[in-house]
């Protein structure tokens, strides 16, 4: 059996592409494709095979065996009316995605298009009769695909609406079927999906958008049998109104276990807890990272690639989750040095990576708004949760009126660009009196019920 017990990665190098093997813990150069463009994202199977997007209108297609080395390497075009945006394996099926281009007397049409290819007799792109209403959509088209068992998943590249097509690859002699077509949720106006990963218990889709108000990434996780479910969401915003800014830029996304990896750019590499869903925490000093692969489902060592003026770098880093949950815990004592001891009196603590959690021990609140968690503390920011639980409209209101009026008179600035439900103040440069004050107004607000205020135009 070809290359057993080796993990192979096509990944950028220089100025082209690299083949990589993962042996234990190092990542070993087997031979540079020079004439594979660095920029393009590549994808392999389990027996050899890989391929990667030469451009919008044609795949790079090679073998190797760790016996004879690269055994072949092919091209193959899409069709002229397509335009490539997606590939990834399915067993010995290279499946592509993308849009097909629709000519008529006075304009053009784009509309989603999947073909697939047998990599191992050289055949042409075969395309997949996609029989669903959402496909005659102008302007609609595929930018992700996936593999679940035996389905493969093609998210479209627009909201208007946001679909996922489905596509199920069980029959061989019948070939890839459509078998349905579903709504996603959707997070912003015009978004697009950037990216697309999955293990055997998550799908993860990025995705970015852009209002009048607010340009938002996201990163929604997903239950591969239950689409339709949003587990939970990882989400970051830049707003015109504020000089608050993300200073991350997401452009491409691996999974591990319950752990998802993000490549931020200049802000390093993101880490995200699944089962937390604490927000994005960021390790800074690996530098800068536009790539990153998981191997296999180990959570504990990434592959990361960056793109810098010579071209591009890609390494094996470690990750420890344990480590970063030691540096939210040091980053709250560096905020105020008596905070910690502050906050244990009046709230249990929770450290994620990138967030503590401060919930409340008192039965009676837990049952009046259904939850336990009150507020939560990011670097040197506070943030009152009150849109929790079963807060509702006015309440959550008046709550944040009553605390905001509070806390403005000791004189700490709110954010006008969050949410109503949610309002946030620097914990940084005050006083232990002033912490504590602010403290003890999350605590009344919690307790108020809104009586004795008239409802605000």
């Amino acid at each position: 059996m070809a290359n057993s017990g080796v993990k192979l990665l096509v990944a950028p190098d220089g100025k082209s592409q690299t083949l990589f093997s993962v042996v234990g813990d190092e990542l070993r150069r087997i031979v540079i494709l020079e004439s594979w463009p660095p920029d393009a994202l590549a994808c392999t199977n389990d027996t050899g095979w890989f391929a990667c997007l030469e451009s919008t209108s044609a795949a790079l297609i090679g073998r190797y065996c760790d016996v004879e080395g690269i055994k072949s390497e092919s091209r193959i075009s899409a069709p002229e009316d397509v335009r490539l945006e997606a590939i990834t394996f399915a067993g010995n099926r290279l499946f592509g995605g993308g849009i097909k281009e629709i000519s008529h007397s006075q304009s053009h049409d784009r509309r989603p298009w999947i073909g697939w290819c047998d990599v191992t007799v050289g055949s042409d792109w075969i395309p997949v009769e996609l029989n669903s209403p959402a496909c005659d959509f102008i302007d609609k088209g595929v930018d992700a695909l996936v593999v679940t068992g035996t389905l493969l998943m093609a998210f479209d590249n627009i909201i208007e609406p946001l679909y996922l097509l489905i596509l199920d690859l069980a029959n061989k002699e019948l070939g890839p079927t459509h078998t349905s077509t579903m709504s996603l949720k959707t997070h912003n106006t015009y978004e697009r999906i950037k990216d697309a990963r999955t293990n055997d218990s998550y799908i993860a889709i990025l995705s970015t958008g852009i209002n009048q108000r607010i340009s938002g990434q996201y990163i929604s996780i997903c239950n591969p049998s239950n689409m339709g479910q949003e587990l939970c969401l990882f989400s970051e915003s830049r707003s015109v109104l504020s000089d608050f800014q993300s200073e991350a830029t997401w452009t491409h996304i691996a999974i591990a276990g319950s752990t998802i990896f993000v490549a931020a750019c200049d802000a390093g590499l993101g880490v995200g807890d699944i089962l937390y869903e604490d927000g994005i925490a960021y390790v800074r000093d690996i530098g800068r990272v536009d790539r990153v692969t998981t191997i296999d489902n180990d959570g504990d060592r990434v592959i990361i690639s960056a793109k810098n003026g010579s071209g591009w770098s890609t390494c094996l880093v470690p990750v420890s989750l344990n480590s970063l949950r030691d540096q939210s815990r040091q980053s709250l004592v560096a905020v105020h040095s008596e905070l910690k001891a502050l906050l244990a009196e009046k709230f249990e603590l929770r450290f994620g990576l990138n967030r503590i959690d401060l919930f409340t021990s008192d039965p009676a609140i837990r049952e009046k708004y259904q939850t336990a968690k009150v507020a939560e503390i990011q670097g040197d920011t506070m943030r009152m949760t009150v849109g929790n639980g079963g807060f509702r409209t006015f309440e959550r209101l008046m709550i944040g009126l009553k605390l905001f009026s509070k806390l403005t008179r000791i004189g700490i600035e709110h954010d006008p660009s969050l949410y109503d439900e949610d309002i946030s103040f620097s914990l940084a440069g005050l006083d232990s009196k002033q912490i504590r004050q602010a403290l003890e107004c999350v605590i009344e607000s919690i307790n108020f019920d809104g009586s004795g205020v008239e409802p605000v135009d």
